[in-house]
């Protein structure tokens, strides 16, 4: 699988893992984060991978920060891979 293939899955796991610990739905985070009907969806299901003004949006909504999420996917890939941090 491709380095960007690996980011895309764990970064649709985490931000449905975070979305549903904030009780979200996919319509109410679109909303808040003023995205357009299934984008969260498609992100979520590996189909997109969001641009960095779209992901700045959606951890904005979810008050989250962009480098933590990637730290937590980073640290994801590193136990698929069993790779150290």
């Amino acid at each position: 699988m491709l380095e960007r293939d690996v980011y895309k899955k764990y970064l649709g796991i985490h931000l449905r893992n975070k979305r549903l610990e904030l009780d979200l739905t996919q319509d109410e985070l679109e909303e808040k984060a003023g995205l357009s009907e299934t984008v969260i969806s498609k992100i979520e299901n590996n189909e997109r991978l969001p641009s960095s003004h779209t992901l700045y949006l959606i951890t904005s909504a979810m008050g989250i920060s962009i480098d933590q999420l990637n730290q937590d996917i980073t640290r994801s890939i590193h136990e698929e891979t069993n790779e150290p941090t």
